[in-house]
């Protein structure tokens, strides 16, 4: 019996020591949060959705290099541009930690679809694509008056004359418009520009051409500025008195006809809150600058919310109304010099 009593005692002990281990660790016992993923690599552009294990507490996301790698209240993570960043979860007091690393998207030519290839471009849409060695420019545009809107395609130009206006088409699929501010300066899919408020912004494009290479513009700098609520409108007119009188002095021979323009009819209105002048002059060009005057060489004051009629003549120089390209007038506001340009062309305003 006496040799047994050892076996007994270590198995009674042994029996208790799993008795109070039961006891130490509850059967529901859960483990610690975990993340699914301990590090991710994502492409620009790319995005990935980490989850949190073993906890149905709420999760706090943060990023370390949100330049690099930005992450939503779900957890989910956005490549943004080429390097590293940490992503934290934080659970309670404990957080968790990812490392995140972010290369380079492909390149275009590297990943065309059948849709982005240039041999799939259709001849009618290549005919108003620029070929693959011509460089386009962006030309001519300084300022936006404030609340005007502009075309910017006219102002598009290629071996030293402006482009020929593609389709709406090709207008939003193969040109895309940037604007450093468009607070400032909004531009849509067809290249029409707004100028919302003043001030000063950087302007280029991006244009596919006939091998399917994006190309980048030059970048220009656009002001906005202040040129009051007024719109301006224009009717060429012939007079034949002064017509007859003036066969001796013309620029062309060619434009003596009933229809050469000897004075211009401006209507002005004006509907700024303060009173503007129109000055006594506006010029009109065709191969060379022609000044008008009023009838009696006097500025005429234009006030607030009136609208006025105005004739600008020569009775010395005839031009054809068909090689006039722009209107140059001048109005002041509040004490200050306004110089807007019709350009008849571009049908476009523009302000020096």
């Amino acid at each position: 019996m006496k040799r047994w009593e050892p076996i007994i005692l270590k198995s009674c002990m042994l029996l208790i020591s799993v008795f109070l281990i039961g006891i130490a660790v509850p059967a529901n016992a859960k483990a610690a949060p975990k993340l699914s993923s301990k590090t991710i690599t994502l492409k620009v552009g790319q995005k990935k959705k980490l989850k949190i294990k073993n906890t149905k507490k709420k999760v706090q996301w943060s990023s370390k290099k949100k330049t690099v790698a930005t992450v939503n209240k779900k957890g989910v993570v956005k490549a943004k541009k080429k390097g590293k960043a940490t992503v934290i979860a934080k659970v309670g007091k404990k957080k968790l930690k990812c490392k995140v690393v972010v290369k380079k998207a492909n390149s275009n030519k590297k990943n065309s679809s059948s849709k982005d290839d240039g041999s799939k471009i259709s001849k009618t849409v290549k005919k108003q694509l620029p070929y693959g060695k011509d460089t386009l420019v962006f030309r001519y545009v300084d300022r936006i008056g404030l609340g005007k809107q502009i075309d910017l395609f006219p102002y598009v130009w290629c071996a030293g004359e402006a482009i020929k206006t593609p389709s709406n088409t090709i207008k939003a699929n193969y040109y895309k418009w940037y604007s450093s501010d468009s607070s400032v300066i909004s531009i849509d899919k067809y290249g029409i520009a707004t100028a919302n408020k003043l001030g000063k912004v950087k302007l280029y494009y991006k244009y596919r051409n006939r091998t399917n290479e994006w190309k980048t513009s030059n970048t220009i700098s656009v002001e906005v500025i202040d040129v009051g609520n007024v719109s301006l409108s224009y009717t060429f007119g012939h007079n034949a008195t002064w017509a007859a009188s003036a066969k001796k002095k013309i620029a062309r021979v060619s434009q003596i006809n009933d229809t050469a323009v000897n004075y211009v009819t401006v209507t002005v209105t004006n509907n700024s809150d303060k009173a503007i002048v129109m000055k006594k002059g506006l010029s009109l060009y065709c191969y060379m600058w022609i000044e008008f005057q009023t009838a009696d060489h006097q500025d005429v004051t234009v006030l607030s919310g009136e609208t006025k009629t105005i004739m600008y003549k020569n009775e010395i120089y005839l031009m054809a109304p068909t090689e006039i390209t722009q209107i140059a007038y001048t109005y002041s506001l509040d004490g200050k010099k306004v110089y807007p340009t019709y350009l008849i062309r571009n049908n476009s305003w523009e302000y020096n």
